[in-house]
């Protein structure tokens, strides 16, 4: 069996052998007495988890736990933390997408708002995304018109219109809050936390010019004449980046005393059952 394959059925098998795993009722909650992310894997909750709660939470060497883009909320608890050789926890803005012809960039979605609540353990190089999305690129700009064409009886061709500009990209999201409670027994050394705004979006590219009217060959057989085509119009000019969004806040505090058994010895827990915990802090 070759190393990929073990990796994969180690991670497999630490998934299905957890107790307390919550019924259809209560998905909205993971609960566990050991959380472990093995060294180097990436951990993408699945969408219907909004909170973890275990009694001891390991992320290993270079290990990543991804909350989905778009989620408003989450909340992680427990006892114990072990983070030795660096982990990253990331829970960023979905990017807006780009806008149609004429159509302004969609907004940046809001980063994740962080609840975390570690007792106790030993933290060394942990860094926090709470990053808004992107706003999506400006849609392209009108196209010019066409110029007149020329005509023997007329006048020489016209100038194509010059190009519309091009639309303002979208606005980007906020970064998400960052709360981190923890109890008095737990040592910290490199925490990053950014909570940064999301990137405006790109302006949307100008408007191609119209193209300058056909010339016309005029006069009899023995006497040829050309009337003039007109010039092509300007293309337009780029649309305007979009604003950024604001950036999250980070709240650090020591609680001291408070454990997490109550929610751990449950046979049920629900989500208000954690908001309930953390509004005690």
């Amino acid at each position: 069996m070759s190393i990929i394959r073990k990796k994969i059925l180690l991670l497999l098998l630490c998934f299905v052998s957890i107790p307390n795993c919550l019924s259809a009722e209560h998905k909205s909650v993971f609960s566990v007495k050991l959380f472990k992310i093995e060294l180097s894997y990436r951990y993408l909750v699945p969408i219907t988890i909004n909170a973890i709660i275990a009694d001891h939470l390991v992320l290993g060497g270079r290990t990543t736990l991804e909350i989905p883009e778009g989620t408003k909320n989450f909340y992680i608890a427990c006892n114990k933390i072990s983070v030795n050789r660096g982990a990253t926890i990331i829970a960023k803005g979905i990017n807006g997408k780009n806008g149609k012809a004429q159509k302004r960039g969609k907004s940046g979605g809001n980063g994740c708002n962080l609840y975390l609540y570690f007792k106790s353990g030993n933290i060394k190089n942990l860094s926090i995304y709470t990053i808004g999305g992107a706003g999506g690129q400006g849609g392209k700009g009108r196209a010019g018109r066409k110029g007149k064409n020329a005509s023997c009886w007329g006048s020489s061709g016209g100038n194509g219109s010059p190009g519309g500009k091009g639309s303002t990209g979208g606005q980007g999201g906020n970064g998400g809050n960052v709360y981190l409670y923890t109890g008095d027994k737990i040592t910290i050394n490199n925490l990053s936390v950014n909570t940064s705004s999301g990137a405006g979006g790109a302006g949307g590219e100008g408007g191609a010019g119209g193209a300058g009217g056909a010339p016309k060959r005029c006069g009899t057989i023995f006497n040829f004449y050309t009337r003039s085509g007109g010039n092509p119009g300007k293309d337009g000019p780029l649309g305007d980046i979009g604003n950024c969004g604001k950036k999250g806040v980070y709240n650090k505090l020591i609680i001291k005393g408070l454990s997490i058994e109550s929610l751990l010895n449950r046979e049920k827990i629900s989500l208000n059952d954690i908001k309930s915990f953390f509004n005690t802090l």
